[in-house]
């Protein structure tokens, strides 16, 4: 269900009644407006990051060093998802997860 409602305590309302089966769209702006509202550049940098991933993947490249350099950072953790929970509460999703490590970053 898609609905475009500027009440946050609708859409609450709505999320809530529908199990959290609802997207909702708020403060829509015209396009001429989002030049202001974007940090310069972001949209060419995810363009360039998708497309980079994307051949890494089907290279089978490690992507987690791809994005690092593209973004100038570093790799701090290596690892999986090794639990979730998810629970509902007035409309909002909060959730825990714990990660376990691989390599040097085991333990």
């Amino acid at each position: 269900m898609l609905i475009r409602c500027a009440s946050v305590h609708g859409v609450r309302s709505l999320g809530m009644a529908s199990r959290n089966d609802v997207a909702a769209i708020d403060h829509a702006l015209p396009i001429a407006a989002l030049k202001d509202a974007l940090i310069p550049s972001t949209m060419s940098l995810s363009l360039k990051i998708g497309r980079a991933c994307r051949e890494a993947i089907a290279k089978g490249e490690d992507t987690a060093n791809l994005l690092a350099d593209i973004g100038g950072g570093s790799v701090a953790f290596r690892g999986e998802v090794s639990e979730t929970s998810w629970r509902t509460q007035g409309g909002f999703t909060f959730g825990d997860f714990a990660l376990a490590g691989h390599g040097e970053y085991q333990g």
